[in-house]
């Protein structure tokens, strides 16, 4: 192995250690590094549009604004607070 596929070695397994470390930590200390002032409580909202695809957003509670889905974490995606919505 010559020194540059070394390098590259080393920095592609820094990379994915720190990815694992993200993910890991979001999942298992349920952290979400994007802070959201607006709500205390959030809830999985399935998405309904002619356009796109059904899909799954977590939304604020308080202020019915769509937020980042780490926020959801841990949640059942359930549709019951807001059917069709």
């Amino acid at each position: 192995m010559n020194i540059s596929t070394k390098i590259i070695a080393v920095v592609l397994i820094a990379l994915l250690s720190g990815c694992a470390y993200v993910i890991k930590s979001e999942r298992d200390l349920k952290i979400c590094p994007y802070p959201d002032s607006m709500n205390t409580e959030w809830d999985w909202d399935l998405v309904y549009s002619s356009h796109i695809p059904d899909m799954w957003m977590c939304r604020g509670v308080q202020k019915l604004n769509y937020v980042e889905s780490c926020h959801c974490y841990g949640k059942p995606k359930t549709d019951t607070r807001w059917p069709g919505m």
